[in-house]
C-alpha cells in the first residue's frame, strides 16, 4: 500500500502485534537476494525469506520464560515522527495456523495454496507435437470459465508484439507456427509469418500492411496469435471450462479443446483461406445493419415473393447474427442493396471492407475446393473437461459433430450464430467469466448484448490484449482479474486452517484527474491517436444540449477535448508544436503539480455534428468512441465512431471527422486581462436572459440546466458590437444516486458548458430581431485554451466572464472575437475570428449532417533551402509537383506535354503516363501494376485547354474510369499492392461555392470535366473499398501557388 499520511505506521503496528501474538516473523514477501551494497556484517539483523519462529522464551512445559518486545516507527507525511514500543501480553496464545507453523507441509507456506483452476496442467495434446492423450485432475468450482476466440477483422501489423518479446510461452508457440509455415511451404514457402506480424524494416512494414488484410494471410496470422495466447493463459495455470470461436476463431477453439493439433489447424486454416481468396472478389459484399434476424428473414421472404427481385436475391443470406439487433447480410451487391432498402436501413447500414461475401452461398466454390483437404485430415473428439460451443449451430457440440468434414465445410457458407453461442455459454453452461483471446477486443462488446440484463450483471468480461504498444500490461491486468474472479468462487475454508487467502495485488498510484475523453494513446507512422469511449457521465452532460430532439455534442466540447489531448501529448513529449515542447511551454498548474500546456489551435473547421443517443437510450451497441489524432505535420482531427464496432479496423473505417485544426506554438494570449468593472460601466444595460433562452427553445434549440450558463449580461445601445456576460454552470447530479459527479466536472480543463456559454453570448447580442435561424460555429481562425477551475462550492458567484466583440456581420455569416476570463478578469481562453453560419431549425426536418462552410486556401511555409516562396515564378502544376516530391514514387496519368518536363525535373523518381485513352486493357493493367507506385495522380482535367475540343470532358472521365477499372481488376497481380488514386482538379472548390472570400473564380474553374470527374471520385470512393483501393480528389487553387488544402 502507499503512504497512509495521517495513519502512517498503523499497518506496521498491526503486523507487529500479529508477530508477537504468533511468536513468528513472517517472510519478506518478495525478497530473493539482498542488495550487495548493504554492509550488514556484524549487524544483528535477520531478513527472513521464510517464516521464522522467535518464541524461544518458553519452558519445556510451554510456559513463558520472558516476554517478547517489538517496536515500530511512524514517519508522518508532514514530518511528524513517532516510535511505539510493544510488549507481549499475558493472554494465552492460540495455536499457530498451518500456514505459519514451522513444521507445516511444503504446500502450506505463507502463501495460500492456489486453487486447482490455477494449477498448471501438463502440456495438452493439442500443443504437444506427439504427446498422448491425457487428462488432468480438476476440482469443480461454482463458476465456469470460457475462452472466446476472435474472428477475421481484428488483425493488424504488430499485434501482440510485446507479448512475443516478453512471454516465453507465447513466443515458443508463435515460433513453432513459423516453422510449420516454412516446413509445410504454406503461402508457397516464400513468406515469413514473423515478417508479416513484426516487420523490422520500412519495406517489410509497407508490404505487411498491404498483406495483413488479405484473407489468405490474415486468417493464418490470427490463428497463430490466438493459439499462442491460449498457451500463454495455460502457462499461467488458467484452463477454460468452455471454448468458442467466431467463424475463423473456431479453429483456435478446436485446438484448445484437443480436436486438432496446432500443426493440423495451421494447415487447415491456410488451405481454407487460400480457397476463399481464390474466389473472384467482385462477386459479393457484406453489410452490417442494426436490425433483428427475424426482420432480415421477413425482408428476404418478401423479395423472394416478387418476380422482379427473385433473381437478384437468390444468393443473398444472413452471414452473421452478432446480437439481437446486429446482423450481417452477404451476397451480390444488387441483392444486398435490395434487402437493405426493404429493411429501411439503406443509408445507415455499413458495408464491411472485405474482399468476398463470406458465409453466403457465394462461398460454395470455396467449400468444394476445401473438401478434399478435410477428407484427408483426422480429427479428435474434444478432450474431457472442456466443452466447445459451435458458432455454426450456436449450441454445445455433440459427440461426432466435429470429427466429420461436414461441420467445417458448412462453417464456410452458413451464418455465424454468435449471439446464440454466447447465450449457450452463459445461460446453458453457466459461465460467469468470459475472456476474449485475440489481438484486440471485438467479441466482448458484442457478447454483452446477447444475454439478458439479469445474466449480464453476474458475468465478468475480460480481454487478453489491446491494440497498444504495451499489450503485456493489458494481459497482466486480465490475468489478475481472472485469478481474483475464480478464487472468489472457490469453496470457502477456515482461514486459520488454510491460510489468509490468495494474494490480490493492486496498484493505486497517485494521478491527477483525467479529462473524460483523454484515453489510450496509440502511436503509428501516421501520427499519434488518443482514443476514448464516451463515458456515461459525458452523456449525462450533453443530454442537456438538445437540438430538435437530437443530442448534439457542442463544438465547445470538441475544442476542450482536442486541447486536452494535445496538451497531454505535449506535456509527455510525445508530440511537439514547432518550437513548443514540454520543456518550453506556457502552462497551467493542475492537480498534483502536473503541468497542462496552454494549447493553441489555428484554422479550426467544424465539419459535421456529432450526435449521441439520449442517456436513457444508451446501450453498449449505441456507445461512441472519440479519437483525437495528431499528425507529424501537426494537424489535429477529432473523429468518432458509433456503435459496438466489431474490430479496430471497423472503428477506423466507419470514423466520421467532426473537427480539423492545426497545432500552433503561438500560445500567448493577445490580451491577458479584461477590466470587468470598466466594461460593465461601458455597457450599463442588462440583457433579458430568460427571453434569450426562451427564443432558443422556440426554434428547437433546447438547452437543459447544465448548458444554461449565461446568468447575467451587460449591453449598450451606444456599443452594439460588444457584450459582457457572467457565466456559471450548473453542478452535475447523478440521476440514480443523487450525488454530484464531481470527478468528471473537475477533470475538464475548460468546462464545455462554460465555453459554450461564450458562444451563446455572441448569439444573445448579435442575433437579428425575430431570428428563426440558429447560427452555429463553422470556423475559428485561432483559439488558445488554458485551464479554468470551476468553484462548484460557490454556486451563487460567477465562475467566469466572457467579453465578446463583433468583427463583421452579414446575412450568411457572423464573425466574433471572444475572451473568457476567471472571476478576477484574467484571460483563460481566447477565441479569435469565430465564424458562425445559419442553420434553419424552424422547420421540423432532419438535422443536416454537413453544415455550410467556406474553403480557405492556406499558404505553406517556404521550401527549406529555397530563397523564394514556394510557387513563386512557377506554374501551379510545378508547385504541386514540388509539394509532392517527398515520399514513395508516384505515377502521374494524363499529363500534358508542357508539364511533363516539370514533373520529371522536380520529382526525379516519378513516372509519367501521358494518356491511357488508346492503351489496350491488358497493356494498361500491366503498366500500372508494374510501375511500383503506391499512388496514381490523374491530371487529365488539370491541363490547359482541356475543354477546347468537343467531347473533351467525356473523354477525360472515360480515361479516369479506365484507370479505376484497371486497379480494381481481378487480374491484378495478387502479390502487388493496389495503388490509391487521386483525381486532380483546378479551382473546382471556389467554383462550386461561388468563390471563397478574396478568391476570384477562374474561367478554368467552370470546366465540365471537373463535374464528371468529382462525381466519379465520390462514387468510386465507396465502390473501391471492396478492393482495398482508396480513391480521393484534390483541388489546385488557380490564383495562389498552393495546390492543396492542408488536409491533403
Amino acid at each position: 500500500m502507499g503512504h497512509l499520511e495521517g495513519a502512517a505506521g498503523i499497518a506496521g503496528f498491526i503486523k507487529l502485534v500479529l508477530v508477537l501474538q504468533h511468536r513468528t516473523a513472517p517472510p519478506n514477501l518478495h525478497l530473493k537476494k539482498l542488495n550487495p551494497h548493504l554492509d550488514i556484517d556484524g549487524f544483528p539483523v535477520v531478513m527472513p525469506s521464510e517464516a521464522v519462529e522467535i518464541g524461544v522464551g518458553r519452558t519445556a512445559g510451554g510456559e513463558r520464560r520472558g516476554k517478547l518486545i517489538g517496536a515500530v516507527s511512524s514517519f508522518g507525511f508532514g514530518g511528524a515522527n513517532a516510535h511505539v514500543v510493544v510488549e507481549e501480553g499475558d493472554a494465552p496464545i492460540p495455536p499457530l495456523p498451518p500456514t505459519l507453523a514451522a513444521d507445516a507441509p511444503e504446500t502450506s507456506t505463507a502463501r495460500v495454496t492456489v486453487p486447482s483452476k490455477f494449477a498448471i496442467p501438463p502440456l495438452p495434446p493439442t500443443l504437444a507435437a506427439d504427446a498422448p492423450e491425457t487428462s488432468t485432475a480438476r476440482v469443480t468450482v461454482p463458476s465456469k470459465f470460457a475462452f472466446l476466440f476472435t474472428g477475421q477483422g481484428s488483425q493488424y501489423v504488430g499485434m501482440c508484439r510485446g507479448l512475443y518479446e516478453q512471454e516465453e510461452a507465447f513466443r515458443s508457440v508463435l515460433d513453432r507456427c513459423e516453422r510449420v509455415v516454412s516446413e509445410k511451404k504454406l503461402w508457397g514457402g516464400e513468406m515469413s509469418l514473423k515478417n508479416l506480424l513484426f516487420p523490422s524494416t520500412e519495406e517489410e512494414q509497407r508490404v505487411a500492411e498491404t498483406q495483413i488484410d488479405q484473407t489468405q494471410f490474415a486468417q493464418v496470422a490470427l490463428f497463430a496469435i490466438e493459439v499462442a495466447l491460449f498457451e500463454l493463459w495455460r502457462s499461467k495455470g488458467v484452463v477454460p471450462d468452455v471454448v468458442m470461436g467466431h467463424s475463423l476463431g473456431e479453429y483456435a477453439a478446436a485446438v484448445a479443446s484437443g480436436v486438432m493439433s496446432v500443426e493440423k489447424g495451421l494447415v487447415l486454416v491456410e488451405r481454407r483461406a487460400r480457397a476463399m481468396q481464390a474466389l473472384p472478389p467482385s462477386e459479393g459484399v457484406m453489410a452490417a445493419c442494426r436490425v433483428g434476424e427475424a426482420d432480415v428473414i421477413t425482408a428476404l421472404d418478401t423479395l423472394n415473393s416478387r418476380e422482379e427481385s427473385i433473381e437478384a436475391v437468390k444468393n443473398v443470406a444472413i452471414a452473421a447474427v452478432n446480437g439481437p439487433k446486429s446482423v450481417v447480410v452477404a451476397g451480390p451487391r444488387p441483392g444486398v442493396a435490395l434487402v437493405l432498402s426493404e429493411l429501411g436501413v439503406a443509408t445507415s447500414a455499413r458495408f464491411l471492407a472485405v474482399s468476398h461475401a463470406f458465409h453466403s452461398p457465394l462461398m460454395s466454390a470455396a467449400r468444394e475446393e476445401f473438401a478434399p483437404v478435410l477428407e484427408e485430415t483426422t480429427l479428435q473428439e474434444p478432450k474431457e473437461g472442456i466443452r466447445l460451443v459451435s458458432t455454426v449451430t450456436g449450441l454445445p457440440v455433440c459427440e461426432g459433430e466435429l470429427t466429420v468434414p461436414e461441420h467445417w465445410l458448412s462453417q464456410i457458407e452458413r451464418p455465424v450464430r454468435f449471439a446464440e453461442a454466447v447465450r449457450s455459454c452463459v445461460e446453458t453452461l453457466g459461465c460467469s467469466l468470459l475472456v476474449e483471446l485475440g489481438p484486440q477486443p471485438v467479441l466482448i462488446n458484442m457478447s454483452k448484448s446477447c444475454v439478458s440484463a439479469e445474466k449480464k450483471a453476474s458475468v465478468r468480461w475480460l480481454h487478453s490484449s489491446l491494440r497498444s504498444p504495451d499489450d503485456t500490461e493489458s494481459f497482466s491486468k486480465a490475468l489478475s482479474a481472472a485469478m481474483r474472479e475464480i478464487s472468489s468462487q472457490a469453496p470457502s475454508a477456515d482461514p486459520t486452517q488454510s491460510g489468509a487467502g490468495l494474494w490480490q495485488h493492486a496498484a493505486f498510484p497517485f494521478a491527477p484527474l483525467t479529462h473524460p475523453l483523454v484515453g489510450t494513446v496509440v502511436e503509428s507512422r501516421e501520427g499519434t491517436r488518443v482514443q476514448a469511449v464516451v463515458r456515461r457521465e459525458v452523456h449525462a452532460l450533453v443530454d442537456h444540449h438538445d437540438l430538435r430532439g437530437e443530442i448534439v455534442v457542442p463544438g465547445a466540447h470538441h475544442l476542450d477535448t482536442m486541447a486536452a489531448c494535445v496538451g497531454r501529448l505535449l506535456a509527455s513529449g510525445r508530440v511537439t508544436s514547432g518550437d513548443l515542447s514540454s520543456k518550453s511551454v506556457e502552462g497551467e498548474e493542475v492537480e498534483g503539480g502536473m503541468p497542462r500546456p496552454r494549447v493553441c489551435l489555428e484554422n479550426v473547421f467544424f465539419e459535421r455534428p456529432l450526435m449521441l443517443p439520449h442517456l436513457k437510450d444508451l446501450t453498449e451497441e449505441t456507445r461512441h468512441r472519440v479519437t483525437v489524432s495528431v499528425s507529424p505535420s501537426r494537424e489535429v482531427t477529432l473523429k468518432s465512431t458509433g456503435g459496438a464496432a466489431e474490430s479496430q479496423s471497423d472503428w477506423e473505417e466507419s470514423e466520421e471527422t467532426h473537427v480539423r485544426a492545426d497545432v500552433s506554438s503561438q500560445t500567448a494570449f493577445k490580451q491577458t486581462e479584461v477590466d470587468i468593472e470598466a466594461v460593465k460601466n461601458r455597457l450599463p444595460q442588462k440583457a433579458d436572459i430568460e427571453a434569450f433562452y426562451k427564443g432558443f427553445k422556440q426554434i428547437g434549440y433546447i438547452l437543459g440546466p447544465r448548458f444554461r450558463t449565461v446568468r447575467e449580461a451587460w449591453i449598450s445601445e451606444e456599443n452594439p458590437n460588444e457584450i459582457l456576460a457572467a457565466l456559471r454552470p450548473e453542478a452535475a447530479f447523478d440521476d440514480q444516486k443523487g450525488e454530484r459527479m464531481r470527478e468528471v466536472d473537475l477533470a475538464y480543463d475548460v468546462h464545455p458548458a462554460v465555453l459554450d456559454g461564450c458562444f451563446q453570448s455572441g448569439a444573445l447580442r448579435f442575433a437579428s430581431d425575430n431570428e428563426s435561424r440558429l447560427f452555429v460555429p463553422v470556423e475559428i481562425q485561432r483559439v488558445v485554451l488554458g485551464c479554468l477551475r470551476v468553484p462548484w462550492d460557490a454556486p451563487d458567484k460567477p465562475t467566469a466572464f466572457v467579453h465578446a466583440e463583433l468583427v463583421s456581420k452579414t446575412e450568411t455569416a457572423k464573425v466574433v472575437d471572444l475572451r473568457l476570463t476567471d472571476a478576477a478578469g484574467r484571460v483563460v481562453a481566447e477565441v479569435i475570428g469565430m465564424t458562425s453560419r445559419p442553420m434553419d431549425v424552424s422547420r421540423a426536418a432532419p438535422i443536416p449532417r454537413d453544415l455550410l462552410w467556406s474553403v480557405a486556401w492556406k499558404r505553406p511555409s517556404p521550401v527549406e533551402g529555397e530563397g523564394k516562396r514556394e510557387g513563386e515564378g512557377q506554374t501551379a502544376t510545378e508547385t504541386f509537383m514540388r509539394a509532392s516530391s517527398s515520399g514513395p514514387p508516384r505515377l502521374f496519368v494524363g499529363v500534358s506535354a508542357e508539364n511533363a518536363d516539370a514533373i520529371a525535373r522536380l520529382i526525379p523518381n516519378s513516372k509519367i503516363l501521358p494518356s491511357v485513352r488508346d492503351l489496350p486493357e491488358s497493356q494498361l493493367l500491366e503498366g500500372l501494376s508494374a510501375s511500383g507506385c503506391d499512388q496514381i495522380l490523374f491530371l487529365g482535367s488539370a491541363g490547359e485547354g482541356v475543354e477546347r475540343a468537343d467531347g473533351a470532358a467525356a473523354a477525360v472521365v472515360w480515361e479516369a474510369t479506365r484507370v479505376l477499372q484497371a486497379v480494381s481488376s481481378p487480374e491484378w497481380p495478387k502479390e502487388t499492392p493496389r495503388p490509391s488514386v487521386r483525381f486532380v482538379t483546378v479551382g473546382e472548390q471556389s467554383s462550386a461555392r461561388g468563390g471563397s472570400a478574396g478568391l476570384s473564380v477562374s474561367p478554368a474553374a467552370a470546366r465540365g470535366s471537373h463535374c464528371g470527374l468529382l462525381g466519379l471520385a465520390r462514387s468510386a470512393a465507396v465502390e473501391m473499398q471492396n478492393f482495398g483501393v482508396k480513391v480521393g480528389s484534390a483541388d489546385l487553387d488557380p490564383t495562389a501557388p498552393v495546390p492543396f488544402p492542408e488536409a491533403m
